[in-house]
Protein backbone atom coordinates (compact mmCIF):
# COMPACT_ATOMS: atom_id res chain seq x y z
CA UNK A 1 0.00 0.00 0.00
CA UNK A 2 1.44 3.35 -1.02
CA UNK A 3 1.02 6.27 1.43
CA UNK A 4 -1.58 4.35 3.43
CA UNK A 5 -1.80 2.17 6.54
CA UNK A 6 -4.94 0.08 6.95
CA UNK A 7 -6.26 -1.00 10.36
CA UNK A 8 -8.53 -3.95 11.22
CA UNK A 9 -12.29 -3.48 11.04
CA UNK A 10 -12.26 -1.01 8.14
CA UNK A 11 -14.22 -1.30 4.89
CA UNK A 12 -12.70 0.78 2.12
CA UNK A 13 -12.09 0.96 -1.64
CA UNK A 14 -8.63 0.36 -3.07
CA UNK A 15 -7.20 0.36 -6.59
CA UNK A 16 -4.75 -2.35 -7.63
CA UNK A 17 -2.62 -1.13 -10.53
CA UNK A 18 0.98 -2.29 -10.18
CA UNK A 19 1.90 -5.52 -11.92
CA UNK A 20 3.07 -7.44 -8.84
CA UNK A 21 -0.03 -6.40 -6.90
CA UNK A 22 -2.31 -7.39 -9.80
CA UNK A 23 -0.63 -10.80 -9.97
CA UNK A 24 -1.13 -11.33 -6.22
CA UNK A 25 -4.80 -10.35 -6.48
CA UNK A 26 -5.42 -12.71 -9.40
CA UNK A 27 -3.75 -15.56 -7.53
CA UNK A 28 -5.95 -14.95 -4.48
CA UNK A 29 -9.12 -14.85 -6.60
CA UNK A 30 -8.11 -18.01 -8.47
CA UNK A 31 -7.50 -19.87 -5.20
CA UNK A 32 -11.05 -19.13 -4.04
CA UNK A 33 -9.85 -17.75 -0.69
CA UNK A 34 -10.39 -14.11 -1.68
CA UNK A 35 -8.17 -12.93 1.16
CA UNK A 36 -5.20 -10.65 0.59
CA UNK A 37 -2.56 -9.06 2.78
CA UNK A 38 -2.37 -5.25 2.84
CA UNK A 39 1.06 -4.00 3.88
CA UNK A 40 2.26 -0.41 3.76
CA UNK A 41 5.51 0.37 1.99
CA UNK A 42 8.10 2.39 3.87
CA UNK A 43 8.70 4.94 1.14
CA UNK A 44 6.68 6.37 -1.74
CA UNK A 45 8.45 4.51 -4.54
CA UNK A 46 7.26 5.64 -7.95
CA UNK A 47 9.93 4.52 -10.37
CA UNK A 48 9.94 0.79 -9.50
CA UNK A 49 8.08 -1.98 -7.71
CA UNK A 50 8.78 -2.18 -3.96
CA UNK A 51 11.09 -4.97 -2.85
CA UNK A 52 10.75 -7.05 0.33
CA UNK A 53 12.94 -4.65 2.31
CA UNK A 54 10.69 -1.76 1.29
CA UNK A 55 7.69 -3.28 3.07
CA UNK A 56 6.75 -3.17 6.75
CA UNK A 57 6.54 -6.53 8.53
CA UNK A 58 3.05 -5.98 9.97
CA UNK A 59 -0.08 -5.42 7.91
CA UNK A 60 -3.70 -6.56 7.85
CA UNK A 61 -5.57 -9.42 6.28
CA UNK A 62 -8.46 -8.19 4.14
CA UNK A 63 -11.48 -9.95 2.69
CA UNK A 64 -12.39 -9.04 -0.89
CA UNK A 65 -16.05 -8.06 -0.80
CA UNK A 66 -16.28 -6.86 -4.38
CA UNK A 67 -13.97 -6.51 -7.35
CA UNK A 68 -14.05 -5.38 -10.96
CA UNK A 69 -11.55 -4.47 -13.64
CA UNK A 70 -8.78 -6.30 -15.49
CA UNK A 71 -5.06 -6.28 -16.25
CA UNK A 72 -5.37 -3.42 -18.72
CA UNK A 73 -7.33 -0.90 -16.62
CA UNK A 74 -6.39 -2.02 -13.11
CA UNK A 75 -8.70 -3.51 -10.50
CA UNK A 76 -11.10 -1.69 -8.22
CA UNK A 77 -11.80 -3.46 -4.93
CA UNK A 78 -14.02 -3.08 -1.89
CA UNK A 79 -12.27 -4.83 0.99
CA UNK A 80 -12.86 -5.31 4.71
CA UNK A 81 -9.78 -5.65 6.88
CA UNK A 82 -10.18 -8.41 9.46
CA UNK A 83 -7.02 -8.88 11.53
CA UNK A 84 -3.43 -7.78 11.93
CA UNK A 85 -0.82 -10.08 10.47
CA UNK A 86 2.87 -10.30 11.41
CA UNK A 87 5.00 -11.40 8.45
CA UNK A 88 7.86 -13.76 9.22
CA UNK A 89 9.03 -14.13 5.60
CA UNK A 90 8.12 -13.41 1.99
CA UNK A 91 8.57 -15.77 -0.94
CA UNK A 92 8.47 -14.97 -4.64
CA UNK A 93 5.85 -16.96 -6.55
CA UNK A 94 5.13 -16.42 -10.25
CA UNK A 95 5.43 -12.63 -10.29
CA UNK A 96 4.06 -11.84 -6.84
CA UNK A 97 4.97 -12.22 -3.18
CA UNK A 98 3.50 -14.79 -0.81
CA UNK A 99 3.62 -13.87 2.89
CA UNK A 100 4.01 -16.31 5.76
CA UNK A 101 3.39 -15.41 9.38
CA UNK A 102 0.84 -15.25 12.18
CA UNK A 103 -2.21 -13.25 13.21
CA UNK A 104 -1.30 -10.61 15.76
CA UNK A 105 -3.74 -10.38 18.66
CA UNK A 106 -4.17 -7.44 21.05
CA UNK A 107 -3.12 -7.45 24.66
CA UNK A 108 -6.10 -6.18 26.67
CA UNK A 109 -4.07 -4.72 29.54
CA UNK A 110 -6.56 -2.03 30.57
CA UNK A 111 -9.87 -2.76 32.22
CA UNK A 112 -12.47 -1.41 34.63
CA UNK A 113 -12.35 2.25 35.54
CA UNK A 114 -9.02 2.82 33.76
CA UNK A 115 -10.33 1.54 30.44
CA UNK A 116 -13.60 3.44 30.87
CA UNK A 117 -11.72 6.70 31.58
CA UNK A 118 -9.40 6.27 28.57
CA UNK A 119 -12.28 5.55 26.20
CA UNK A 120 -14.26 8.51 27.57
CA UNK A 121 -11.29 10.83 27.05
CA UNK A 122 -10.78 9.50 23.52
CA UNK A 123 -14.40 10.09 22.50
CA UNK A 124 -14.46 13.52 24.15
CA UNK A 125 -11.30 14.61 22.32
CA UNK A 126 -12.66 13.26 19.05
CA UNK A 127 -15.83 15.35 19.50
CA UNK A 128 -13.73 18.49 20.08
CA UNK A 129 -11.68 17.78 16.97
CA UNK A 130 -14.80 17.17 14.87
CA UNK A 131 -16.14 20.57 15.96
CA UNK A 132 -12.94 22.21 14.70
CA UNK A 133 -12.97 20.51 11.30
CA UNK A 134 -14.90 22.35 8.55
CA UNK A 135 -15.74 19.11 6.71
CA UNK A 136 -18.93 17.15 7.30
CA UNK A 137 -17.97 14.45 9.81
CA UNK A 138 -21.41 13.78 11.25
CA UNK A 139 -21.47 10.17 10.03
CA UNK A 140 -18.01 9.46 11.42
CA UNK A 141 -18.90 11.10 14.73
CA UNK A 142 -22.05 8.99 15.08
CA UNK A 143 -20.13 5.81 14.23
CA UNK A 144 -17.41 6.58 16.75
CA UNK A 145 -19.86 7.27 19.59
CA UNK A 146 -21.75 4.05 18.84
CA UNK A 147 -18.70 1.77 19.07
CA UNK A 148 -18.34 -0.05 22.39
CA UNK A 149 -15.39 -2.32 21.49
CA UNK A 150 -12.25 -0.46 22.68
CA UNK A 151 -9.98 -2.27 20.19
CA UNK A 152 -12.18 -1.40 17.21
CA UNK A 153 -12.48 2.17 18.54
CA UNK A 154 -8.71 2.64 18.55
CA UNK A 155 -8.44 1.26 15.01
CA UNK A 156 -11.19 3.57 13.72
CA UNK A 157 -9.57 6.65 15.27
CA UNK A 158 -6.12 5.65 14.03
CA UNK A 159 -7.45 5.16 10.48
CA UNK A 160 -8.91 8.68 10.38
CA UNK A 161 -6.13 10.64 12.11
CA UNK A 162 -3.92 12.70 9.80
CA UNK A 163 -0.50 11.32 10.75
CA UNK A 164 2.69 10.44 8.94
CA UNK A 165 2.96 6.88 7.63
CA UNK A 166 5.67 5.90 10.11
CA UNK A 167 3.55 7.09 13.04
CA UNK A 168 0.47 5.28 11.73
CA UNK A 169 2.51 2.10 11.39
CA UNK A 170 3.66 2.42 15.01
CA UNK A 171 0.04 2.53 16.14
CA UNK A 172 -0.79 -0.54 14.03
CA UNK A 173 2.10 -2.48 15.55
CA UNK A 174 1.23 -1.68 19.18
CA UNK A 175 0.10 -4.84 20.98
CA UNK A 176 -0.85 -3.13 24.24
CA UNK A 177 -4.34 -1.63 24.12
CA UNK A 178 -3.48 0.72 26.98
CA UNK A 179 -0.36 2.04 25.26
CA UNK A 180 -2.28 2.52 22.01
CA UNK A 181 -5.00 4.49 23.80
CA UNK A 182 -2.44 6.70 25.56
CA UNK A 183 -0.52 7.29 22.32
CA UNK A 184 -3.73 8.20 20.49
CA UNK A 185 -4.71 10.66 23.24
CA UNK A 186 -1.30 12.35 22.96
CA UNK A 187 -1.63 12.67 19.17
CA UNK A 188 -5.20 13.95 19.43
CA UNK A 189 -4.35 16.61 22.02
CA UNK A 190 -1.62 17.88 19.71
CA UNK A 191 -4.01 17.86 16.74
CA UNK A 192 -6.70 19.70 18.72
CA UNK A 193 -4.29 22.49 19.66
CA UNK A 194 -3.15 22.82 16.05
CA UNK A 195 -6.74 23.10 14.84
CA UNK A 196 -7.59 25.66 17.54
CA UNK A 197 -4.62 27.81 16.57
CA UNK A 198 -5.54 27.54 12.88
CA UNK A 199 -9.15 28.52 13.65
CA UNK A 200 -8.10 31.54 15.73
CA UNK A 201 -5.72 32.76 13.04
CA UNK A 202 -8.39 32.36 10.34
CA UNK A 203 -10.98 34.19 12.44
CA UNK A 204 -8.65 37.13 13.15
CA UNK A 205 -7.60 37.35 9.52
CA UNK A 206 -11.20 37.18 8.34
CA UNK A 207 -12.26 39.84 10.84
CA UNK A 208 -9.42 42.16 9.84
CA UNK A 209 -10.03 41.75 6.12
CA UNK A 210 -13.76 42.15 6.65
CA UNK A 211 -13.30 45.43 8.55
CA UNK A 212 -10.96 46.81 5.88
CA UNK A 213 -13.44 45.88 3.18
CA UNK A 214 -16.34 47.50 5.04
CA UNK A 215 -14.30 50.66 5.71
CA UNK A 216 -13.34 50.94 2.05
CA UNK A 217 -16.99 50.63 0.98
CA UNK A 218 -18.12 53.21 3.53
CA UNK A 219 -15.42 55.67 2.48
CA UNK A 220 -16.44 55.31 -1.14
CA UNK A 221 -20.11 55.82 -0.25
CA UNK A 222 -19.30 58.95 1.78
CA UNK A 223 -17.16 60.33 -1.05
CA UNK A 224 -19.95 59.69 -3.57
CA UNK A 225 -22.60 61.38 -1.40
CA UNK A 226 -20.37 64.41 -0.82
CA UNK A 227 -19.82 64.75 -4.57
CA UNK A 228 -23.56 64.51 -5.20
CA UNK A 229 -24.28 67.17 -2.57
CA UNK A 230 -21.40 69.38 -3.67
CA UNK A 231 -19.94 69.26 -0.17
CA UNK A 232 -16.42 68.93 1.06
CA UNK A 233 -15.37 66.83 4.00
CA UNK A 234 -13.70 68.51 6.99
CA UNK A 235 -10.07 69.21 6.24
CA UNK A 236 -10.56 68.54 2.53
CA UNK A 237 -7.35 67.56 0.76
CA UNK A 238 -7.77 70.29 -1.86
CA UNK A 239 -7.06 72.80 0.95
CA UNK A 240 -3.60 71.32 1.30
CA UNK A 241 -2.96 71.58 -2.42
CA UNK A 242 -3.78 75.33 -2.34
CA UNK A 243 -1.62 75.91 0.74
CA UNK A 244 1.27 74.04 -0.86
CA UNK A 245 1.02 76.26 -3.99
CA UNK A 246 0.95 79.41 -1.82
CA UNK A 247 3.82 78.34 0.47
CA UNK A 248 6.55 78.97 -2.11
CA UNK A 249 8.25 75.63 -1.47
CA UNK A 250 11.29 74.48 -3.43
CA UNK A 251 10.29 72.04 -6.18
CA UNK A 252 11.74 68.96 -4.46
CA UNK A 253 9.90 69.78 -1.21
CA UNK A 254 6.70 70.57 -3.13
CA UNK A 255 6.89 67.17 -4.84
CA UNK A 256 7.16 65.39 -1.49
CA UNK A 257 4.28 67.42 -0.07
CA UNK A 258 1.97 66.59 -2.99
CA UNK A 259 2.86 62.91 -2.65
CA UNK A 260 1.79 63.06 0.98
CA UNK A 261 -1.50 64.70 -0.06
CA UNK A 262 -2.16 61.79 -2.41
CA UNK A 263 -1.31 59.41 0.37
CA UNK A 264 -3.72 61.22 2.69
CA UNK A 265 -6.46 60.91 0.07
CA UNK A 266 -6.04 57.14 0.03
CA UNK A 267 -6.33 56.83 3.82
CA UNK A 268 -9.58 56.61 5.73
CA UNK A 269 -10.51 59.03 8.52
CA UNK A 270 -10.06 56.25 11.09
CA UNK A 271 -6.60 55.23 9.93
CA UNK A 272 -3.91 55.93 12.57
CA UNK A 273 -1.63 57.23 9.78
CA UNK A 274 -4.04 60.03 8.87
CA UNK A 275 -3.11 62.09 11.93
CA UNK A 276 0.63 61.63 11.28
CA UNK A 277 0.35 62.71 7.60
CA UNK A 278 -1.79 65.75 8.47
CA UNK A 279 0.73 66.91 11.10
CA UNK A 280 3.53 66.54 8.58
CA UNK A 281 1.66 68.56 5.93
CA UNK A 282 0.69 71.22 8.48
CA UNK A 283 4.38 71.63 9.34
CA UNK A 284 5.43 71.89 5.68
CA UNK A 285 2.88 74.54 4.76
CA UNK A 286 3.60 76.54 7.95
CA UNK A 287 7.33 76.88 7.33
CA UNK A 288 8.38 80.31 5.87
CA UNK A 289 9.81 78.93 2.63
CA UNK A 290 9.59 82.25 0.71
CA UNK A 291 10.52 84.52 3.57
CA UNK A 292 14.07 85.34 4.62
CA UNK A 293 15.55 87.42 7.44
CA UNK A 294 17.93 90.27 6.64
CA UNK A 295 19.86 89.70 9.87
CA UNK A 296 23.28 88.05 9.70
CA UNK A 297 23.81 84.92 11.82
CA UNK A 298 27.26 84.54 13.33
CA UNK A 299 27.81 80.91 14.38
CA UNK A 300 30.76 81.94 16.58
CA UNK A 301 28.42 84.14 18.57
CA UNK A 302 25.87 81.35 18.84
CA UNK A 303 28.49 78.96 20.18
CA UNK A 304 29.18 81.37 23.02
CA UNK A 305 25.48 81.57 23.95
CA UNK A 306 24.59 78.67 26.33
CA UNK A 307 20.88 79.18 25.80
CA UNK A 308 21.30 78.54 22.09
CA UNK A 309 23.61 75.53 22.32
CA UNK A 310 20.80 73.03 21.83
CA UNK A 311 19.78 74.82 18.60
CA UNK A 312 23.36 74.87 17.33
CA UNK A 313 23.80 71.16 18.00
CA UNK A 314 20.58 70.41 16.12
CA UNK A 315 21.73 72.51 13.13
CA UNK A 316 25.11 70.76 13.02
CA UNK A 317 23.51 67.30 13.12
Amino acid sequence: MRNMVVYPGQTLPIVVGRSRSRSALEAALASGHETILLVAQKHDLIDHEPEVDDLFKIGVLARIDRHEGNQERAYQLIVTSTARFAVSRYEEDQGHLVAYGDILDDSIDAEGETLHALIGSLKSLATEIFDLIPANVERLSSLLNAIQDPVLLTHLVSQNLDLKIARKQELLEMISLKNRLLSLLEQMVHLREQLKLQRDVNQKLSSRLGKQHRDAILREQIRTMQEELGEKSPGDKDDYRGKIEDAGMPEDVKKVALEQVERLESLGQQSPETHVVRNYLDLLVALPWSKASSADIDLHVLRSAPSAMHLLVWVQI
